[in-house]
């Protein structure tokens, strides 16, 4: 769904406008933004502990309560298996493929990821959907769905990653690499863009009050304006991306990691490729910063998760 003023315009507070005219401003170069969303959250009890914190549900097969990490655990999602089973049913038959459902590392938080879709705006339809499923179907089994990226101070926080691949006009993937550990000037170009507008960008990324509480150093959330290959840490990602269908060890794609509700994406330029192997972590030269000029002067709107989470409750 989208929102129209009463004269017929877009309404320009709309996040699904903004990521339309993000999807037109690329698809004027010849390139096309693919992606899959992951999506953290909590199950937790409608009532406050003694303390008046929050406090994880109970699982609602058999009751059991949890206080600890049980990061990986299938025996704690068995316990959760009856309200599951509902969220994968309704995303079903609402068209959505959900995929795999964990245990994260703080108690009654979980992690559930979205089949991968050539069509990004599908992507975040999906996804929106299925934070109502989640929640409408927590509701039915007596329990609360959290979003909020920091919903108890002394557990890890919730986010939401953002994995986006960039297509050209024939469905390739423009960061695959020409040959294998030599990164090409598109995703080097992605990359500048990317760190140059992360500053202004957590108005979007992190915008409530609760969203900075999940900052916090050696706690799974990124806090500085790196990037990596592979690294938890890092506020931007770019492992190779085998585990798309498709998809070969030359290829690359990027992961979005904060608590945002919308990513702003970022697309190449032509300009001296940034960064190289002895100038990873300095500042990208000017010439290199078309990507970021381009974005400032398309700004998206504020909607939702991460990775990695400042998303509305």
């Amino acid at each position: 769904m989208s929102m129209y003023t009463l004269d017929g315009a877009p309404m320009t507070s709309d996040p699904r406008h903004a990521l339309a005219r993000q999807v037109q401003a690329l698809a004027a170069t010849g390139l096309h933004p693919a992606g899959a969303f992951e999506l953290e959250f909590f199950l937790l009890d409608p009532e406050r502990g003694p303390d008046g914190k929050m406090r994880p549900a109970r699982d609602v097969l058999d009751g059991r309560k949890s206080s600890k990490t049980e990061v990986y655990s299938v025996d704690h999602l068995h316990g959760m298996l009856p309200l599951f089973s509902d969220i994968y049913a309704g995303a079903k038959l609402a068209g959505i493929t959900a995929e795999t459902l964990i245990s994260e590392y703080a108690p009654g938080q979980y992690e559930l990821t979205l089949d991968y879709r050539k069509d990004v705006m599908q992507a975040a339809d999906d996804l929106i959907r299925l934070k109502r499923i989640v929640r409408a179907q927590a509701r039915a089994h007596g329990v609360t769905a959290c979003f909020m990226a920091k919903p108890n101070e002394d557990y890890a926080g919730s986010g939401m990653h953002f994995h986006v691949s960039m297509l050209d006009d024939a469905g390739a993937n423009v960061f695959v690499e020409a040959e294998p550990g030599k990164w090409n000037p598109t995703i080097l170009h992605a990359i500048g863009g990317l760190k140059e507008t992360m500053a202004e960008s957590m108005l979007v990324f992190a915008p409530h009050a609760n969203s900075w509480r999940r900052f916090a150093s050696q706690s799974y959330a990124p806090v500085s304006p790196t990037w990596g290959s592979t690294t938890a840490r890092s506020r931007c990602a770019f492992p190779k991306a085998t585990s798309r269908p498709g998809g070969s060890s030359t290829d690359r794609r990027g992961s979005i990691r904060t608590p945002i509700w919308w990513p702003r994406p970022c697309w190449p330029a032509s300009a001296t490729a940034w960064p190289t192997a002895s100038t990873r972590g300095r500042k990208p030269p000017a010439t290199a910063m078309k990507t970021a000029a381009m974005a400032r002067s398309r700004p998206t709107g504020a909607r939702r998760s991460r990775r990695r989470s400042g998303q509305p409750s």
